[in-house]
């Protein structure tokens, strides 16, 4: 138990210590980045198992896109636009995360020019729908199609294995009361969305129904 409490601690004090020094040598860029690196692993360790707010969500991609905006030299451009009116509502954490990462992995960093991604949450007839766009290279038919299916061929490539995870947990969730889709051109990109109920603005639903499950 002390070294599980110690070692982050520790990571997270010695990213802190490199930030300050790559600021105090001139080199921005670089302490910017390693702070985010820094805020991302510890939002990760801390919530990992927790609902967050749609908020909290938000500020988490938000640490990882700069991340991978600076690995891929700016590639990705971003636009989120979210209704204030869902944005304090919980979701399991890392909800939006495996599908922006997908999006950038495998849509946009194969692109190999400045693409766009998109994050969208709206309220609509008491339902939650939160879509991840991009306008990448997108999904071949066959391979969205096993994709859906939950095809174990496509499970080790990333794409599949991060997508039937997060099922997983809607489905622990959520049980039956959600739905998760993906649309898809191939060279022209791919959308998923969620949606959710918008009945647990603090949580307590669904904490009933996961402990119920």
């Amino acid at each position: 138990a002390i070294q599980a409490q110690m070692s982050p601690h520790f990571l997270f004090n010695t990213l802190s210590v490199i930030g300050e020094l790559a600021y105090m040598k001139g080199a921005k860029e670089a302490a910017e980045t390693t702070f985010a690196l820094s805020s991302l692993l510890r939002k990760s360790l801390r919530k990992s198992q927790e609902l967050v707010s749609l908020k909290e969500e938000l500020e988490y991609i938000q640490d990882y896109i700069f991340i991978q905006q600076k690995r891929f030299r700016n590639l990705v451009n971003t636009e989120v636009e979210v209704d204030e009116r869902i944005i304090e509502t919980k979701i399991p954490f890392m909800t939006l995360q495996i599908p922006v990462e997908n999006a950038i992995i495998h849509g946009l960093h194969p692109l190999e020019k400045q693409g766009v991604l998109s994050i969208a949450g709206s309220l609509q007839d008491n339902r939650i729908i939160l879509q991840v766009t991009d306008n990448g290279v997108g999904i071949r038919p066959e391979r969205l199609k096993d994709i859906l299916k939950g095809n174990n061929r496509v499970s080790t490539r990333g794409i599949g294995l991060g997508l039937s995870n997060l099922k997983e947990r809607l489905d622990y969730y959520f049980g039956d009361a959600y739905t998760l889709d993906i649309s898809s051109s191939s060279g022209e990109g791919t959308t998923v969305t969620i949606t959710l109920p918008f009945t647990n603005r603090r949580g307590d639903d669904i904490d009933k129904t996961a402990g119920g499950r």
